[in-house]
């Protein structure tokens, strides 16, 4: 390009020379000055950056993980309350035999890992250390909040963003990189990805859970990891919109956007995938109550076992009260997706299933049984047991041959392996106004394609999943679509080999 630019200014030069006549001097006109650049460019002063970082360093802690080997790693947290309760990471606090934190104090003397580093600054302040517990963590999310046990009124907090950040805006990333306890790094956010910042502010050992700020001082993320396949790597942070919801933990009922099904679908799956409590509400609550009470009339026998009739009794045997089991269901739901960080990456219907079986409302399953009804309630507990074991693998057999799954649905580790190969909607089918069959395909680790069909209903104006779609639903799944992944017969017997067993195995 510069070449051409010499061609074209020489040509102009030669012009002018070949004339007879000197041309008139043409009038000068003045340049105009460049435009102006305003946002949050504009305001990378030098002594604007040196307020920014010294108003959020106080808001951030040292977070310290003492395993049961006697190591100990760290990692940073965002102060987010006046009791103590500090944002970080999940993989900073997993593993912890203990955890400890140290507080913001400028005065105290630092070390670069030249000097001792972390190690000796700990040592050297350790009446500092202050004993610290988890209060909730979940793996899919990275995100965890613990609690020190001190009082932090008088500490800053700082402010969430409001707006999304933008590709090319300038960010700040405060942690503790390298053992160089309260620094930050530099960059400028590169791409936006669901759910994650992408940004080029350099992050290392000890940046993570650490906040992610913009060139206000606004919190916009959460540090949490870096790709470290380049010179310089690529670094990423989770956007605060998704901190704040797991901070409020109900507060997130409007991400759902359940107006169509294809709408329906994708939104679902991507709360499930986000372990949000609102994928409550993409379940057909109505359909698992009847699953339920089929099932307890079933085992409703006075030749049941003292432990199992007092299982029957405590999950609604004795009770026709369907709007408190589905509200108690909910709630088992959610608290399961607080507790259990394995099962927060199972597929949504797993996740489903191992709520109902918290509440005995039972689990989920691949296909028809052909006992007939109420064969289980005689069985010795004993002998329930190995039915539920015969269930799951007969399940497990079928979602192979039939749906060309090939991982074990009863692992949370493969089944979160096979959920970061994506699904996607492939086709849906109307029955009627107000139910819809589904045709979903994802792809095994090994990058082989499975398939299986969701049925839909619309209650009120939104529309969920009949999780374990009826009899009268199969009649009317399009012919070659393949399976769903369990229906009403096959939930019902594993729910009556569950409360036959006594709970064991649900």
């Amino acid at each position: 390009m510069r070449r051409c630019q010499a061609f074209l200014v020489f040509g102009i030069l030669l012009a002018g020379l070949g004339g007879c006549a000197a041309a008139p001097a043409a009038p000068v006109v003045p340049t105009p000055p460049p435009p102006r650049i305003e946002g949050p460019t504009a305001a990378l002063a030098e002594p604007v950056m040196a307020e920014v970082v010294a108003r959020a360093l106080p808001a951030v802690v040292l977070l310290l993980n003492t395993r049961a080997d006697g190591t100990t790693t760290y990692g940073a947290g965002l102060i987010v309350g006046k009791d103590g309760r500090v944002l970080t990471n999940y993989h900073v606090i997993a593993g912890a035999k203990s955890l400890g934190a140290m507080l913001y104090k400028p005065g105290r003397v630092s070390y670069t890992p030249m000097d001792g580093g972390l190690s000796r600054y700990i040592f050297e302040n350790q009446n500092d250390v202050i004993a610290t517990t988890l209060i909730e963590g979940d793996a899919t999310s990275d995100l965890a909040i613990v609690k020190i046990d001190a009082d932090t009124s008088a500490l800053p907090e700082l402010v969430f963003s409001k707006e999304k950040v933008r590709p090319g805006e300038r960010v700040f990333a405060l942690g503790h990189p390298q053992e160089t306890v309260w620094s930050f790094t530099a960059g400028a956010v590169s791409a936006l990805h669901n759910g994650a910042i992408q940004h080029d502010a350099v992050l290392s050992s000890g940046s993570s859970g650490g906040p992610l700020l913009n060139a206000r001082g606004e919190v916009v993320g959460v540090n949490t990891a870096r790709v470290t396949s380049e010179s310089r790597g690529l670094s990423f942070a989770r956007p605060i919109e998704m901190a704040s919801r797991f901070l409020a933990r109900g507060a997130d009922r409007d991400e759902l956007d359940q107006t169509s099904p294809e709408k329906a679908v994708v939104s679902c799956w991507h709360a499930h995938e986000l372990s949000s409590p609102s994928v409550t509400e993409c379940v057909d609550w109505d359909a698992q109550w009847q699953v339920f009470r089929s099932a307890i009339d079933a085992v409703r026998s006075p030749r049941l076992s003292p432990k199992t009739a007092e299982l029957v009794a405590r999950y609604g045997g004795s009770s026709d009260d369907k709007a408190g089991w589905i509200q108690k269901s909910k709630a088992a739901f959610a608290d399961h997706l607080r507790s259990s960080t394995g099962s927060r990456s199972e597929p949504m219907q797993r996740a489903v299933a191992a709520a109902r079986a918290l509440t005995s409302t039972g689990a989920e399953a691949a296909s028809s049984s052909s006992r007939a009804p109420g064969a289980v309630e005689a069985t010795a507990e004993g002998g329930a047991v190995a039915e539920l074991a015969t269930i799951d693998a007969d399940r497990q057999k079928k979602k192979r041959e039939q749906n060309g799954i090939k991982v074990d649905l009863e692992n949370p580790k493969t089944v979160r392996d096979l959920l970061r190969m994506g699904v996607r909607v492939e086709e849906t089918r109307a029955v009627d106004a107000d139910r819809v069959w589904v045709l979903l395909a994802g792809r095994n680790p090994d990058g082989s394609p499975y398939h299986y069909s969701e049925c839909w209903v619309k209650v009120g104006a939104r529309w969920v999943q009949r999780t374990s779609p009826r009899n009268e639903d199969l009649a009317l799944l399009p012919s070659g679509w393949a399976p769903p992944i369990d229906d009403f017969q096959y939930a019902r017997q594993r729910l009556i080999a569950t409360l036959v067993s006594g709970g064991v195995g649900g």
